[in-house]
């Protein structure tokens, strides 16, 4: 038997793990508005972490572009997947949230800021770069400047993980626009999945895997990146 993803099916033990892990990240956001908190609990059921978090190898330095409230780096730092982490997000609210959770955290310096860009930072480079669903927020004109961007903050051999919401089938990418206008009171900018490969290349990215997932009625598309070493 599989799991959704074409994996082993998860048994009752990894169940409970993840029943556990669920908790703490929980209880990391006890402090949150409500709204953030529902997030929280049921993101996962709609855009799961682990396809993203599997590619994270063991102490890695890692910058979540985009972070939110910082789910995706709490969740590495409890996982005890990395050693140091830095979030950033031009939502200032939202980094309010990320950082409250944070200081929940013990032994793992996570930090998130708020900035316009990863220039602004003078920190990289990194690891793992992160940019999950992220692009599609970005106005088309500014869409290759900001990729460049976040390859740039890239180590060399390091990695970058991109996801975003799929275009296909249609009906799942109007349940996303629909989603985004609502929630975000954004106009979702998609970016062709081929633009990113191209750009990929451009910038010294080796495409090492590429999937494609659905949950309830939406679809993701997971690219993980390798940036090549020319020392």
């Amino acid at each position: 038997m599989t799991s959704m993803l074409g994996g082993p099916a998860v048994d009752a033990h990894q169940n409970d793990d993840a029943q556990t892990q669920m908790q703490r990240i929980e209880a990391a956001y006890r402090e949150a508005p409500w709204l953030q908190r529902l997030m929280v609990t049921y993101r996962p059921t709609i855009c799961p972490t682990e396809p993203i978090l599997r590619h994270v190898p063991a102490n890695m330095r890692v910058l979540d572009v985009g972070c939110g409230i910082g789910l995706i780096l709490i969740t590495m730092a409890l996982e005890r997947r990395i050693t140091s982490g830095i979030g950033i997000d031009v939502n200032g609210k939202a980094i309010d949230v990320a950082r409250a959770a944070a200081k929940k955290l013990f032994g793992v310096d996570v930090r998130f800021l708020q900035r316009q860009s990863i220039s602004e930072l003078g920190d990289s480079p990194f690891d793992v770069v992160t940019v999950i669903d992220v692009m599609h927020h970005v106005e088309p004109n500014a869409q290759h400047g900001f990729f460049f961007e976040c390859a740039n903050a890239v180590a060399p051999g390091g990695l970058l993980i991109y996801k975003d919401m799929g275009r296909r089938p249609l009906w799942m990418s109007l349940f996303n626009r629909l989603h985004d206008l609502i929630l975000a009171h954004d106009i979702i900018h998609y970016v062709p999945l081929s633009d990113i490969k191209s750009w990929a290349n451009q910038h010294d990215l080796i495409l090492i895997e590429e999937c494609a997932y659905r949950r309830i009625a939406y679809a993701h598309e997971l690219l993980v990146f390798r940036r090549k070493d020319l020392s």
